[in-house]
């Protein structure tokens, strides 16, 4: 069923933050006491929603009976849409070793797009290689030590390297084939959008209608100077009513940014109040579940409305708080403004996309799909303490502040890695005496880390296909200096230390961009590109091969074309690669 909203006007006051007045209720409101469903008789409409002193709206013509989707004829040529269904056997993950052979990186001058990569032997068998690890369904946690052994009689600083792996959808998940959505598109239809930029978004869209599944709803707001709310709760049985008013999309006056997004997240709180009042009245039923996602498209600066990015910052925050909304970015061609897209998409739990060409609009979007739609776990705990002589020192990138002793892990996905570290501090006691003898193994082992994972509010999780998803870490006391030596570090903890301590340099390169320091910046760029060769060395996965060839990009855009809009979008885009928790988000998703 969809719910079409009335046609109402709504005025908003911009320094208001998010209330806005409605000179109509766009629908029946719910009677905690009746059992009744208000929605039921709410006539379909097509909305074409302006706010006023905006500009007239856009005739989209007559709605649609209710229930049926209208004949609007053969829907437009989308192109193929990528295929969602089972994900495919891998076959059996590979021995543990030495790393793969990857070669020379690549000349360095188009982006390395999915599409480019699609055609990159090299890269595919790094995909194929790290794919093979998720021949399993469920969720299986690891926690592995930088070193086995600790020395006796020192205070020793020791980082653990936890492995989130998410597999394979379970056979009680078969009749879902993958993670229904509520999404929202807001889509910057403003005078830049010319060109072919409109029309490869429409595209883009009807890639994502052509894709809808009998649990997912879709709708879709357009701002400029104006904001119109094109069609509301659409579902699968829509798709001809639904090409038909995303064709009749123009492009017309300025970007107000602020309002599109609030218009946007409202819809989508809308939405929500719906499927909780018909779950309500179907109690006898297991309650759907559905993953709520804005997707903002952007062009260009925000030039009407609120333009202040500290203030949008702030209404955000508050449109979303106590709700499990997410906001995916994507900003589109050199004149958006990064920082500020980057931030929404961060604070609220989504990842932000940079657009280079109209050519890049359906493949960027699409993979912005599949992060929703392969989403098993929006959220999840993995409660901490240390054992024996060890106390937790920190969790670079998290906050045990909030509920000690536990942190929060965001967006687990199918065939996802998130690595994290947790650092210790452990004092082990010496002996009671020193001889020489006292230099020779004496295997002790200790129980140093306990850890359980647990998933939080709604998920796609079989909790029946997950094994041991607690555990305590131990290593063996010792007084043989020999081995705690640099060759018995575990490879896999390197990989990740020296990944994560070029993700720090990344600060350095965009503090040297933001303010100017082009000579600066290509030097902490190329110190980048070192950290990264340094982590593929021992990286059996691929991913240091991967974001260092990146790196080696952008060295080349800056000796060529200097510190420009396109060169700082680019390396926003590889900031946030190094420092995911998990990484492989984007390569090989």
């Amino acid at each position: 069923m969809s719910f079409f909203r009335r046609s109402s006007s709504t005025s908003s006051n911009p320094s208001s933050g998010g209330n806005s007045n409605s000179n109509s209720r766009p629908y029946p409101q719910p009677n905690p006491y009746s059992n009744t469903n208000p929605y039921s008789n709410t006539t379909p409409h097509s909305n074409t929603n302006t706010y006023p002193g905006f500009g007239a709206p856009q005739p989209f013509g007559a709605p649609p009976p209710f229930g049926a989707p209208p004949a609007f004829g053969a829907p437009p040529a989308f192109g193929a849409p990528s295929a969602f269904g089972a994900p495919p056997a891998f076959g059996a993950p590979p021995a543990f070793g030495a790393p793969p052979a990857f070669g020379a990186p690549p000349a360095f001058g188009a982006l390395p797009t999915s599409a480019n990569r699609a055609n990159d032997q090299e890269f595919q068998a790094m995909k194929a290689t790290y794919l093979s690890e998720f021949n399993f369904k469920g969720v299986q946690i690891s926690a592995t030590p930088l070193l086995p052994n600790v020395l006796r009689g020192l205070q020793t600083e020791l980082p653990v390297l936890f492995e989130i792996k998410v597999g394979q959808r379970s056979n009680a998940d078969q009749d879902a084939v993958r993670t229904p959505f509520d999404i929202c598109l807001v889509l910057d239809n403003s005078g830049s959008m010319g060109g072919d930029r409109l029309t490869k978004c429409k595209q883009a869209i009807g890639a994502i209608i052509h894709q809808l599944g009998p649990r997912d709803t879709l709708s879709l707001v357009t701002y400029s100077s104006s904001v119109n709310t094109i069609f509301v709760d659409c579902n699968h049985t829509h798709k001809e009513f639904m090409f038909d008013l995303v064709n009749r999309v123009g492009i017309d006056g300025m970007t107000n940014l602020h309002l599109g997004l609030k218009v946007g997240v409202e819809s989508l709180k809308r939405s929500i109040e719906k499927e909780l009042f018909t779950q309500a009245q179907q109690d006898d039923k297991k309650p759907a579940k559905k993953l709520h996602r804005v997707f903002l498209f952007s062009d260009g600066l925000v030039n009407e409305g609120i333009t202040s990015p500290t203030t949008i910052m702030e209404h955000v925050k508050d449109w979303l708080k106590g709700t499990d909304i997410s906001v995916s970015t994507f900003g589109i061609g050199n004149g958006y403004d990064e920082t500020l897209m980057a931030a929404i998409a961060q604070h609220a739990n989504g990842e932000h996309f940079f657009i280079e060409t109209e050519a890049d609009i359906e493949d960027v979007v699409s993979r912005g799909l599949r992060g929703v739609s392969n989403l098993v776990a929006p959220e999840a705990t993995l409660k901490l303490r240390g054992l024996g002589d060890a106390v937790i020192k920190d969790i670079p990138g998290y906050d045990m502040t909030k509920v000690p002793g536990q942190i929060t892990i965001r967006n687990l996905r199918v065939n996802g890695l998130t690595q994290l570290v947790v650092n210790l501090d452990i004092r082990v006691p010496g002996a009671s005496d020193f001889s020489e003898d006292d230099m020779v193994d004496t295997e002790d082992p200790k129980k140093i880390l306990g850890y359980a994972l647990a998933f939080e509010g709604e998920h796609f999780v079989n909790l029946e296909d997950c094994q041991d998803l607690s555990g305590t870490v131990t290593v063996n006391y010792t007084t043989d200096g020999s081995l705690v030596s640099e060759d018995k570090k575990h490879k896999d903890v390197i990989t990740y230390l020296k990944i994560k301590e070029a993700a720090k340099k990344e600060d350095e390169v965009m503090d040297h961009l933001a303010n100017n320091r082009t000579a600066e910046a290509l030097k902490a760029k190329q110190e980048v590109v070192s950290l990264f060769g340094s982590a593929a060395a021992n990286d059996r996965r691929g991913l240091a091969f991967a974001m260092k060839n990146d790196a080696q990009r952008m060295v080349n855009i800056l000796q060529t074309s200097g510190n420009t809009s396109f060169a700082r979008k680019v390396n926003v885009q590889q900031q946030q690669q190094a420092q995911r928790s998990d990484m492989t988000y984007g390569f090989y998703d």
